[in-house]
């Protein structure tokens, strides 16, 4: 229910007298929610920190990492040294799943 208010309150706030005050919140209640977190404890971290915790969860949280990028305001090469480090263990681990499949297939084939 409050979320709902807040979502409320945001359309009907004009720019500059709480609409982004109302959807910085949404964003902050919505990354807790996913990184299991009370709201208290997100909203003392930094939009940055938020944003790294979100991006270990990869697909789970993409709406709340984007939410989070939209509603604060945030250095872009943090931003994007986020996102890298993010695809590098992505890319790291399907790698590993890859090697792992090609050795299993290998081993097959040689019994």
């Amino acid at each position: 229910m409050p979320m709902k208010v807040l979502e409320s309150l945001a359309t009907i706030f004009t720019e500059g007298s709480g609409r982004g005050l109302c959807k910085r919140i949404i964003a902050v209640v919505k990354a807790a929610n996913v990184l299991g977190l009370s709201f208290l404890e997100a909203f003392d971290k930094q939009p940055i920190e938020l944003l790294r915790l979100l991006a270990l969860k990869a697909q789970e949280s993409f709406e709340e990492a984007s939410l989070i990028v939209q509603t604060h305001s945030m250095p872009a090469a943090s931003i994007a040294r986020i996102l890298a480090e993010s695809f590098l263990k992505v890319w790291r681990l399907f790698s590993l799943v890859f090697l792992f499949s090609l050795a299993y297939f290998i081993l097959k084939l040689m019994s």
